[in-house]
């Protein structure tokens, strides 16, 4: 009797089913220095790029295409309808995006860990989020598990977080560093 064929997927199911999500870092190329470049000319330990690599995100996603180019746009509708107005406490993404723009400098977006399903990229998100903590970064609200995950216990995610920011490190210092700059006035 032959094997009968999974139904087609439904709209909301493809997400969980399709591999075409990653993780996205947004970094402060004031705090990372052209950290690529640094590390291989500098001759920095490991453990000195992992933890500038690490206080240098202040923005943790998942995404597609090109979701994290949405921020920057946003941010750059949000400057140009407030361009001395600082909202930091409702606003801290688009606020650190706007000092960084402010500063002469471009915003460092950097993917990785790209054919993820949803589920996947959720579960990295939460991961990285708790290893950092919501306090150090300007999301919002912290990570959805999703599976087995799920289950286990703080330590077990935030240990799995390092593990993952570790290798986007490793990623970072290969890929090196493109910020990406609006016109924002001076304030």
């Amino acid at each position: 009797r032959p094997a009968k064929l999974p139904a087609t997927p439904r709209p909301l199911e493809q997400d969980y089913v399709h591999k075409a999500f990653f993780i996205y870092f947004l970094l402060d190329p004031g705090m990372s220095r052209n950290l690529p470049m640094r590390a291989a000319s500098e001759s920095l330990s490991e453990l000195e790029c992992f933890r500038e690599f690490v206080r240098s995100i202040f923005y943790i996603g998942k995404g597609k295409r090109s979701r994290p180019f949405a921020h920057l746009h946003d941010a750059a509708k949000y400057c140009a309808s407030n361009p001395h107005t600082q909202d930091s406490a409702r606003q801290p993404k688009l606020e650190r995006i706007r000092q960084i723009w402010q500063s002469g400098l471009g915003v460092v977006q950097f993917s990785c860990f790209q054919g993820s399903t949803s589920a996947e990229a959720h579960n990295r998100e939460a991961c990285c989020l708790d290893a950092i903590g919501l306090s150090n970064l300007t999301n919002k609200v912290s990570g959805t598990y999703y599976g087995v995950i799920g289950t286990k216990s703080g330590a077990v995610r935030r240990t799995m977080g390092v593990h993952l920011l570790a290798k986007a490190c490793r990623i970072f210092l290969q890929e090196g560093e493109r910020q990406y700059r609006a016109n924002v006035p001076a304030p």
